[in-house]
């Protein structure tokens, strides 16, 4: 008897590529009530540079998209022609947490599953929940300087120079009655 070697079944080659899978954008983890300034990755890296988020590229930020750590920016027209643009904000606050929580040893996917549920939230992070009282004190300030306050930003440096800086939005409803 002759041993023979099963041949393997010839497969049909697809007659289209396959479908590759939809990434995330922006507008799907942002709750469709949030509104706020869209800009493209050089005016988010410049947000970043002034909120003193250090050592963050455009690399940095393609790398994480791509590995779907945070979303795919939102294709729109956006000065002139169509751009890929950020929400300024929030992804500006999800690049800061995303570096924090990679400094306390996260991985990737616990990174993007707690940045998912945190921007879907709609709610910028109060880590020292002390949102009520900045919004007050920008109440305070905006009726002494006669004007609008829209946002505060607070930055502690500690002893070793390390800088942490944190972003909180003032509502309409607060940033309106600066003036009064």
């Amino acid at each position: 008897m002759i041993a023979t070697t099963p041949q393997p079944k010839a497969t049909p080659m697809p007659t289209e590529p396959p479908e590759a899978a939809r990434r995330e954008s922006w507008a799907d983890w942002l709750p469709s009530t949030k509104t706020e300034q869209q800009g493209t990755l050089d005016e988010l890296l410049a947000y970043l540079e002034r909120l003193d988020v250090a050592g963050v590229t455009a690399d940095n930020i393609r790398y994480w998209t791509k590995a779907g750590i945070i979303p795919v920016p939102t294709k729109r027209w956006h000065n002139g022609a169509t751009r890929a643009l950020y929400p300024i904000t929030s992804a500006a606050l999800a690049i800061n947490e995303l570096l924090e929580l990679k400094g306390l040893g996260y991985s990737l996917e616990q990174i993007r599953t707690r940045l998912r549920a945190w921007v879907g939230s709609g709610r910028n992070p109060d880590p020292m929940g002390i949102s009520e009282a900045i919004t007050e004190v920008a109440h305070q300030y905006g009726r002494i300087q006669q004007n609008t306050i829209t946002a505060v930003q607070i930055q502690f440096i500690d002893a070793d120079g390390r800088k942490q800086g944190y972003h909180y939005d003032i509502p309409p409803d607060h940033a309106n009655n600066n003036q009064r």
